[in-house]
């Protein structure tokens, strides 16, 4: 298991399709680069999982499992009581989901 410090970041994906919803991103740096983790949960889909709705922009540390494809299974999450920045690195709608790739 791995530790993540970062602020999430909750988009909408594949709009207009069967499968549009929401997701959440992890934005991280990784070797001084920024880089995006996408969240899910041990058995929930990545899209549409309540648990992330409302964190938007909180900065948190998980405790994880980082996967390939930039996935993160989050096992335990902190969130701290100082907000992060609302600017994010990747503001454009994600058409991408884990079944594509």
């Amino acid at each position: 298991m791995q530790t993540f410090e970062g602020i999430i970041r909750v988009r909408q994906v594949n709009p207009g399709s069967k499968s549009e919803g929401t997701a959440a991103w992890l934005e991280t740096e990784a070797g001084g680069e920024p880089q995006m983790l996408r969240l899910y949960r041990s058995d929930m889909p990545d899209v549409g999982d309540p648990f992330f709705a409302d964190m938007d922009g909180k900065r948190v540390v998980i405790s994880g499992d980082a996967e390939a494809a930039d996935y993160l299974c989050v096992a335990e999450m902190t969130v701290s009581d100082e907000l992060g920045s609302r600017k994010s690195v990747r503001k454009k709608t994600v058409k991408k989901n884990k079944e594509n790739e």
